[in-house]
């Protein structure tokens, strides 16, 4: 298994692109959100972009999904003919073609490729060409609808990625023992205003026997402000490796 993170910023983060990450399981292909700035990136740091199984929307914030139009344009052009899978929470489907009308409005009926379009709830399991897909709805703004997190296994594999918010302990047995988790961690301390925070996050990670996190979606101005408090929190955590990605970092995970 490899994890490349395609983005690690917020939002409105001018020096980091929004936070999407890109999952290689053997013979499948993940992209985690795909945000303003994110599709950019991902076909700048992934060479068999073409190749992608499946895209997951973690909710309906333009941050998460905003890039989606570029998504389907570039995979159009390049003349991309294996189907895509698009997952998301109830309701993907139309936001994703209300979307690409209104960045691009013929683009949809051109395609030659076909769109599968798979919604989960906060309790979701599903199983999408060999993978189970398990999702877990998280503690951020309802304007955005359900915010979910998600888990994958895939052939001894198994990975986790939060979204934005705060995971209830509830899910702690659920997301147990995972290779990677991948935390939004907004806030340093405090988790509030439909975010998790650093400190959160690497509890949850130690309740939940976690040996490898990553934290992302920072708040820009806690990541420019406070590094040294938050490399300090990391620093106190034991039995969990914990990193804070850039853009382009790769990680390798080799079977059992």
């Amino acid at each position: 298994m490899e994890c490349k993170f395609i983005g690690v910023g917020d939002a409105f983060d001018g020096k980091h692109t929004n936070t999407s990450l890109y999952v290689k399981i053997k013979d499948r292909s993940l992209l985690f959100d795909c945000g303003f700035n994110s599709a950019h990136s991902f076909f700048q740091l992934v060479p068999s972009a073409l190749d992608l199984d499946i895209l997951w929307i973690s909710h309906f914030h333009g941050d998460h999904y905003f890039g989606l139009p570029m998504l389907l344009g570039s995979f159009y052009s390049s003349e991309r003919k294996e189907p895509l899978t698009i997952c998301g929470p109830v309701g993907i489907e139309d936001k994703v073609r209300t979307l690409t009308a209104l960045a691009y409005p013929n683009l949809l009926s051109k395609l030659s490729f076909e769109l599968k379009f798979y919604e989960f709830t906060p309790e979701s399991v599903k199983d999408i060409s060999g993978i189970t897909i398990s999702s877990f709805g998280t503690d951020h703004f309802e304007s955005a609808g359900a915010s979910l997190a998600v888990r994958i296994d895939y052939e001894g594999f198994s990975f986790f990625y939060a979204g934005d918010g705060a995971v209830s302990s509830e899910n702690l047995a659920q997301i147990s023992g995972v290779d990677l988790a991948v935390f939004e961690a907004y806030n340093l301390d405090v988790a509030e205003n439909g975010h998790s925070s650093v400190k959160q996050c690497l509890d949850f990670a130690l309740k939940a026997k976690i040996k490898q996190v990553a934290l992302v979606h920072l708040n820009r101005f806690v990541r420019t402000y406070h590094l040294d408090e938050i490399l300090e929190l990391i620093k106190e955590v034991e039995d969990v490796n914990v990193l804070l990605p850039e853009e382009g970092h790769l990680l390798h995970f080799s079977g059992n």
